[in-house]
C-alpha cells in the first residue's frame, strides 16, 4: 500500500498520471481510504459524494462516500483561480 501512496504523491507533484496497474489497486474500500489518507500531510476540506438523489441515480450508488481534499484542491477566493478547469458550457465561474 505504501508503494501506491508514493506513486500517487509523485504523480501529483509532477502533474502526471500515476501509471498504476489495476493489480496494484486497493482491494477494498477501507484499504482505498488508507491509501488516500497516507498521502495527506494537511487536509483542507472533505469532499462528499452520493449525497443527493441526482448523483445516486447518475452513478448508480446508494451510499454516501467522502474523501480528503489537499489545500491546492480547494479555492477560497477568486484571485488565482484556475479558470481553465471549467470546461462545461453550462458552468461559468467568471
Amino acid at each position: 500500500m505504501k508503494k501506491i501512496s508514493k506513486k500517487l504523491l509523485q504523480a501529483r507533484r509532477d502533474g502526471k498520471p500515476a501509471l498504476l496497474h489495476v493489480s496494484n489497486l486497493p482491494e477494498s474500500e477501507a484499504a482505498a481510504y488508507v491509501v488516500s489518507l497516507e498521502q495527506m500531510t494537511e487536509i483542507a476540506a472533505w469532499k462528499i459524494g452520493g449525497a443527493n438523489p441526482w448523483s445516486r441515480a447518475v452513478f448508480n450508488n446508494t451510499e454516501i462516500f467522502f474523501g480528503p481534499l489537499h489545500p491546492h484542491e480547494v479555492f477560497l477566493k477568486a484571485i488565482g483561480y484556475p479558470w481553465g478547469i471549467c470546461r462545461h458550457q453550462w458552468l461559468s465561474l467568471k
